[in-house]
C-alpha cells in the first residue's frame, strides 16, 4: 500500500512554498509505505510530486518518481502493474530503453510511446500521475474496477492529487474522487473502461466451466505474486486479535 501526492500549479509559487505543502500532504499519509521510503518526491516550478513507498517490484534500487531522459515527464505509482513485463518487452521491441526493471518506468515508457491509449494495456490494480511538462499537462488515472483509490481538488488555479481525504484537510478544497477506469487531465475525464451489465447464460457444462474457472483463479493468482519478494500470501478477512509466534 503506497501513497502518493502531487501539486500542479498554472501560476509561479515558491519552490519552497510548494514543496512545504506537497509534505504536509504525503506526511499525513506516512502509514502507506516503508518509512524508509518516506516523501520520494520531486519538485519543480509548477509541480511536486511525492510518493511514500511499499517496494513490491524492484525492491532494491527503484525510486520514484521516474523521469524520461529529458527530465519533461514524470510518473508517480501506486499498485502494481501485473503484466508489465510483457509490456516492456514491446516496448524494447519498438526502441525504448529502460534504466530499471519495475513497473512504474513501464508506465513512463508507455505513455510516451502510445499516449492515452496505453491504459489500455494495462492489467492491474493502480492509480498513477503522470506530468508531462513537454505540454504542461497533467495526467492522473485509476485501475478498472477501482482497487486504488485516487482523489483531486482544484482551487485558485492550483490542482491537488492524492492516495487519501485526508491529505487535503488543511487545503480548504472541495475533494472529488476519480472514478474507477478513468483518466482525467484538469479538463477531461475519459473514461476507458465501461462494463455491459447484460449477463449471457453460459453454455458450459458443470465439469468445463469448473476448469475455465480453475484456470482463470489460477492465473490470477500467479500474476499477483510475481514480486521480488520470496514469499506471497493472499487472503481474504482478518487476524485481529491473534498473535503470531515465530
Amino acid at each position: 500500500m503506497c501513497g502518493i501526492a502531487a501539486i500542479f500549479t498554472t501560476k509561479k509559487i515558491l519552490i519552497e512554498q510548494l514543496d512545504n505543502k506537497l509534505f504536509s500532504m504525503i506526511e499525513r499519509i506516512k502509514h502507506r509505505g516503508d518509512l524508509s521510503r518516506f516523501n520520494e518526491h520531486l519538485v519543480k516550478e509548477y509541480v511536486g510530486l511525492a510518493t511514500n513507498r511499499l517496494a513490491i517490484v524492484e525492491r532494491e534500487t527503484a525510486t520514484q518518481p521516474v523521469s524520461d531522459e529529458e527530465r519533461d515527464i514524470h510518473v508517480i505509482l501506486n499498485g502494481q502493474i501485473f503484466n508489465y513485463k510483457k509490456i516492456r518487452e514491446k516496448l524494447i521491441k519498438r526502441g525504448h530503453e529502460f534504466k530499471g526493471y519495475g513497473d512504474a518506468e513501464v508506465i513512463l515508457k508507455a505513455y510516451i510511446e502510445y499516449d492515452l491509449e496505453f491504459v489500455n494495456m494495462l492489467d492491474g490494480m493502480f492509480a498513477f500521475v503522470i506530468y508531462d511538462n513537454r505540454k504542461s499537462k497533467f495526467l492522473i488515472g485509476r485501475d478498472h474496477v477501482g482497487i486504488k483509490p485516487l482523489y483531486y481538488a482544484k482551487k485558485n488555479d492550483v490542482w491537488y492529487v492524492a492516495s487519501e481525504m485526508k491529505s487535503f484537510l488543511a487545503l480548504d478544497v472541495e475533494v472529488k474522487t476519480l472514478e474507477p477506469g478513468s483518466l482525467y487531465d484538469g479538463n477531461e475525464l475519459y473514461k476507458y473502461t465501461r462494463y455491459d451489465k447484460s449477463i449471457e447464460k453460459s453454455k458450459d457444462c458443470y465439469l468445463v466451466a469448473k476448469q475455465k474457472v480453475r484456470k482463470l483463479m489460477e492465473e490470477a493468482v500467479e500474476s499477483q505474486v510475481d514480486t521480488d519478494l520470496p514469499v506471497a500470501v493472499m487472503f481474504s478477512g482478518g487476524i485481529d486479535g491473534h498473535v503470531l509466534n515465530g
